[in-house]
């Protein structure tokens, strides 16, 4: 992938969080990393405010996490929208139904991927990789099936903070994530499973809590 990470720590995993609006518990999240012949797949299952909104992805990758095949849909007050990509030969090639504010929009994807890019459904199953620690700085590509494009965006730990969630009481690196689709702050455990604890999303009254 072109990217400094430690493939030894690459394993099977799932993860369950509460989505938390404004302090308040709001909904759920379910992530999985799951072992396949020659790859991966991330599945990942998010239900806000009562069903309201529902988002199912199904993301298979090469052994490296490089993606080979896009599947999501989102139902938002009724309306769905799918997307659908296929990556190959250094392209993504599908289609993307978005919300907009005037209802769902379809638009076309076809795009080069430059080597070392991952989805950004499985940032979450790279994150563990990484070799963190206090000044630590990492930039990756990120292909944004929503937007259609291939960002870079960078990660890099701005201090240390004791976090409890639902899943307990962890020492976490503060990590700011900047650029791509939406920034946010990532709250990642110490220990060397270098879990997931807490997701701020920047600018937005929501946080994804580790549950267990």
């Amino acid at each position: 992938m072109g990217l400094a990470l430690d493939f030894t720590k690459l394993a099977a995993r799932r993860d369950s969080f509460v989505v938390s609006v404004q302090g308040n518990p709001a909904g759920s999240s379910v992530y999985a990393l799951e072992s396949r012949a020659g790859g991966w797949t991330v599945r990942e299952n998010t239900s806000i405010m009562g069903g309201m909104m529902v988002q199912t992805t199904t993301l298979d990758t090469d052994a490296s996490l490089a993606p080979t095949v896009l599947a999501q849909t989102m139902t938002m007050q009724g309306q769905v929208m799918k997307t659908d990509v296929t990556f190959a030969a250094g392209r993504a090639k599908g289609s993307a139904t978005t919300p907009t504010q005037t209802g769902p929009q379809s638009k076309a994807i076809d795009i080069a991927i430059p080597a070392g890019t991952i989805d950004s459904d499985a940032l979450q199953g790279v994150l563990p990789l990484f070799r963190w620690a206090a000044d630590a700085k990492f930039t990756l590509n990120l292909f944004s099936a929503g937007k259609g494009t291939v960002e870079p965006i960078t990660l890099t730990v701005v201090g240390s903070e004791s976090v409890t969630v639902p899943a307990g009481t962890f020492e976490t690196w503060k990590v700011e994530q900047k650029g791509g689709e939406a920034g946010a702050t990532l709250f990642i455990s110490k220990d060397a499973a270098h879990r997931l604890v807490k997701i701020a999303p920047a600018g937005q009254p929501i946080e994804l809590l580790l549950a267990k």
